[in-house]
């Protein structure tokens, strides 16, 4: 999922999108040669999830943790939907060398 309110900010600069999409596009060209394939859609993540919760009866949803604000704040939405919905939400460290809540 591309994240709209990302790619709609200041952080999505013509070099850093260019190197996004050429690496999806590389990620699906080799998963399409074992048999795979890869979806990617613009949405809102938090609306996409929960669309894909009803969709498919998950009782959990599963993210990976980041340090970002956007990535809090999206968290924290989709914590929310998840409650809203009666869905767990369980939380992974990402990226960061160690969980999220103690870097802050």
């Amino acid at each position: 999922m591309l994240d709209e309110a990302i790619l709609a900010s200041r952080y999505a600069s013509p070099n850093r999108t260019g190197f996004l999409l050429e690496s999806l596009t590389d990620l699906r060209h080799s998963l399409r040669g074992r048999g795979a394939d890869l979806v990617v859609r613009r949405v809102d993540p938090v609306r996409e999830t929960m669309a894909l919760v009803d969709q498919s009866g998950a009782n959990t949803v599963f993210a990976s943790a980041d340090v970002s604000a956007f990535a809090q704040r999206r968290e924290r939405r989709l914590t929310a939907a998840c409650r809203s919905a009666g869905v767990a939400h369980r939380g992974f460290p990402g990226v960061t060398r160690g969980p999220v809540h103690r870097l802050g």
